[in-house]
């Protein structure tokens, strides 16, 4: 796979589904070019074509959301990024809703019910939600560390 197969990869795992011209725009390719590398990607069964008419739509196939996931490993071990598994402060590790909104049954909107959170290291109690995960008087997780009750601190260079 090339760079620019990856580069289009890396696009779509964040988007899930788009048109040529916006994954060209995105990965700082010509929208033509991005059309072809969408094209050979869609015959290696990475991407699904949704629509026909220019620009084309593209959507990922569960092979292309593992190559997509790979391609942001590699890059982030490229970087000697650090993970971090956490216990969900949100739902304190249990993995559902702790205030049972929308069912006693349903998953943790932030650990989808894992109970588990990962977080690139070194990583601080964020000081907004003081660590609870939860926003400050409301039912809603925290919109500064998203629920994880941890903020990534970045490293002076």
């Amino acid at each position: 796979m090339t760079t620019d197969q990856e580069k289009v990869l890396k696009v779509l795992g964040g988007l899930k589904e788009a048109n040529s011209q916006v994954v060209g725009i995105k990965a700082e390719l010509g929208s033509d070019y991005a059309d072809y590398l969408c094209q050979e990607l869609s015959k290696g069964g990475h991407l699904e074509t949704v629509s026909e008419e220019k620009p084309r739509r593209y959507r990922l196939t569960a092979q292309g959301e593992e190559a997509a996931l790979k391609v942001s490993e590699e890059e982030a071990a490229r970087k000697e990024i650090k993970w971090a598994e956490l216990k969900c402060a949100f739902c304190k590790g249990m993995g559902r809703d702790p205030f049972g909104l929308l069912s006693h049954l349903s998953h943790c909107p932030v650990c989808h019910g894992r109970g588990r959170v990962r977080v690139a290291e070194p990583y601080e109690p964020c000081q907004p939600c003081q660590g609870t995960g939860v926003y400050f008087r409301s039912k809603m997780y925290c919109r500064t560390c998203r629920g994880k009750g941890v903020v990534t601190v970045r490293q002076a260079s």
